[in-house]
């Protein structure tokens, strides 16, 4: 049976929302992946050797919503007992999307995915590319890509290739599409679609999945709407106990405040100044993007004193380090203890 975790309590969510350690690994692997010019998909929290069949889930995930987990599930009903969610550091047609950062879409992806299974991350956005890296990755699975119907008309246009065919011919090659219906696009309109001239010779590598009627219309677009005017999404209880602690989509000047604090973490850890484990660090995060008036000034200082520091454990003085002259972190982390805590999360 898959476990998933579309229901975590929300202590556990944001434990692993304010999780430095988890945090600096998901930024480093997509930097890492930004700046390699191989086309690669890399395993995260998911196991490196799959059975022999293997689904990959790709997403924007900004944000994750029911219609993602009804997917997975539809997959393993279909036969593909592993599903992999996929998160590209760089998103067909949604490069400039705002909305939640790479890093915050990684660990709730990671966080929602059943098992077996879990999250992978690709530096590729078209999925023949994708096919390339897991095949090359597991050159023993077979690979299905899980997408709605409203995604064949994407893969099937000619406008994302300099040679349409040969790069689906290369994506059929290694994979199979799983196709669930999606808005008004069902099983008929894909049949009538694949069997033009042009699409014909992909029929039997498409294969049609079921989704519920009432997640057909299902967007994070329309997530994203009614989060940004105060209301309540059709969203996993997982991701609204998360945009709604750290002011995600609602209350923008919270939410880049954490975006700015990840970066100073990741600094000061890089330059040696401090452990991940830090209980300090994690603190911080929490204080970003507190709603009370001790986060608000912290959020004034990360958006009015970008040259503060703070001092080493055991120094009498500001650390002079590349990370002070990169912009540090302000110099009151040094009263923090580890014990303060964004509402809701644990205290150890």
């Amino acid at each position: 049976m898959a476990l998933g975790s579309e229901s975590l309590p929300s202590q556990e969510v944001l434990f692993s929302l304010l999780s430095p350690p988890l945090l600096l690994s998901i930024l480093r692997t997509l930097e890492d992946l930004s700046r390699d010019p191989r086309p690669r998909l890399v395993p995260f929290s998911c196991g490196t050797s799959p059975g022999r069949r293997l689904a990959l889930l790709p997403g924007s995930f900004n944000p994750p919503t029911e219609a993602h987990l009804a997917l997975e599930r539809a997959a393993r009903e279909a036969g593909w007992p592993e599903v992999w969610w996929v998160l590209a550091t760089r998103i067909v047609e949604k490069e400039e999307q705002a909305g939640l950062s790479h890093v915050d879409r990684a660990v709730l992806a990671h966080l929602l995915s059943g098992r077996p299974g879990g999250l992978a991350l690709t530096n590729r956005g078209l999925y023949f590319e994708q096919a390339f890296a897991a095949r090359d990755r597991l050159p023993e699975a077979e690979i299905a890509f899980v997408v709605g119907a409203d995604k064949v008309f994407q893969i099937f246009d000619p406008r994302y290739y300099r040679e349409r065919d040969a790069a689906l011919s290369a994506l059929f090659s290694r994979a199979v599409l799983l196709v669930a219906p999606r808005g008004g696009w069902g099983r008929e309109e894909i049949e009538a679609f694949m069997a033009r001239p042009e699409n014909r010779e992909f029929r039997p590598r498409v294969i049609h999945i079921e989704l519920p009627t009432s997640l057909r219309w299902l967007s994070s677009s329309r997530a994203r709407s009614q989060l940004e005017g105060g209301g309540r999404a059709d969203l996993p209880e997982t991701v609204l106990a998360a945009t709604g602690a750290l002011g995600a989509f609602a209350s923008p000047e919270r939410y880049e405040a954490r975006q700015i604090a990840i970066e100073r973490v990741a600094e000061a850890v890089r330059g040696g100044e401090l452990s991940p484990w830090d209980p300090r660090l994690r603190s911080f995060l929490a204080l970003a993007s507190h709603p009370g008036q001790e986060g608000e000034r912290l959020r004034r200082a990360l958006r009015n004193r970008p040259d503060q520091t703070f001092s080493k454990p055991g120094s009498e003085g500001p650390s002079r380090s590349r990370v002070q002259k990169r912009g540090g972190l302000p110099s009151h982390l040094e009263s923090l203890d580890g014990n303060l805590h964004h509402p809701g999360t644990p205290s150890t």
